[in-house]
């Protein structure tokens, strides 16, 4: 059995395995938003969800072509499956705005 998880690990990248990761925890929890063990409804996890991606692939598209640099999408959509994880599911169309601001200010400051 050991043999069989070391295979596994072996030949998995690290980003590859927090991604999967991150991207089953947020399907578990869309699954109980589903059947009302959440506070959030599921809606509001797949608006909140897409928003944050956006958010983090064009801040990586920006960083990369700022800094001439390649970017590793699979760190990309972690960040972003990790945030959906940590930040409360949008209530209203204000929090749009709120949250694209908090979520692009560090990154913005680091250039500036």
């Amino acid at each position: 059995m050991i043999k069989l998880v070391d295979k596994f690990l072996n030949q998995i990248t690290m980003y590859r395995l927090v991604l999967y990761y991150v991207a089953l925890l947020w399907v578990v929890a869309l699954i109980l938003s589903l059947f009302g063990l959440l506070p959030y409804t599921p809606v509001a996890l797949v608006v909140s969800g897409v928003f944050i991606m956006a958010v983090c692939l064009a801040v990586n598209a920006i960083f990369a072509r700022v800094f001439r640099v390649p970017s590793n999408i699979e760190s990309v959509y972690a960040t972003a499956f990790i945030l959906m994880l940590i930040i409360a599911p949008f209530k209203s169309v204000s929090d749009f705005g709120f949250w694209a601001g908090r979520l692009c200010w560090p990154w913005l400051q680091s250039i500036f």
